[in-house]
């Protein structure tokens, strides 16, 4: 992402995500401390090729050292094929990936 900015705290808050050349605002929808898990849906219109979007992350422990970040998305309508739409997100999640690695490196 470009840039991040964030307004309220916890279910309802919305991040603002400069990335992929436009703006897409994503409001929690579940934050679960206790499962280590959380949801977003994206606020129409995005910069995607379809609406309805909702996203959900969730940590696992593999071990003492390691742990395990799934994410997925789905969305209601697609206005392009699906694997079309995959080829746009997941250098997005890649890229956010990598970014939380160095953030945690630097910690």
């Amino acid at each position: 992402a470009e840039s991040c900015s964030l307004e309220g705290f916890g279910v309802g808050a919305v991040r603002t995500v400069r990335a992929l050349g436009g703006v897409t605002r994503e409001k929690l929808t579940l934050c679960d401390p206790g499962t280590y898990r959380l949801a977003y849906a994206l606020q129409d219109p995005t910069i995607l090729p379809a609406t309805g979007v909702v996203g959900e992350m969730s940590l696992r422990a593999l071990s003492e050292d390691k742990t395990e970040l799934t994410r997925a998305s789905k969305a209601e309508q697609l206005s392009i094929p699906a694997k079309d739409l995959a080829a746009i997100i997941e250098p997005f999640y890649r890229d956010s990936i990598a970014g939380l690695k160095r953030a945690l490196q630097r910690t």
